[in-house]
């Protein structure tokens, strides 16, 4: 995060868990993400925490669902976690029509 103020993201866990750094060869505007293959038993999970900063636009929804599809293929399941900055309990048109 050079360069910037406040935000970023982190997956922190217990040393012997088997946690392994998930690639994801695109880059995004919107968000900032690290993803994490968790093994538990025979299921492949992915663990993303995500960081969104800015106005809430399109785009976003946009690269969410670029990143959705790409890590839906690679495991079984998958967790989404962190701070998405959208206030669902605002009854905003901009929400409604951007997700």
């Amino acid at each position: 995060r050079e360069g910037k103020r406040g935000g970023g993201t982190a997956v922190v866990f217990k040393t012997g868990l088997p946690v392994n750094v998930c690639k994801i060869s695109r880059a995004f505007e919107t968000f900032e993400f690290v993803a994490v293959w968790l093994k538990a038993e025979n299921t492949k999970i992915i663990l993303v925490t995500l960081y969104r900063t800015g106005n809430l636009t399109s785009i976003f929804s946009n690269e969410l669902d670029l990143l959705l599809s790409d890590i839906s293929t690679k495991a079984d399941d998958f967790i989404i976690a962190g701070d998405l900055n959208i206030h669902f309990e605002k009854n905003s048109r901009t929400i409604k029509q951007s997700l």
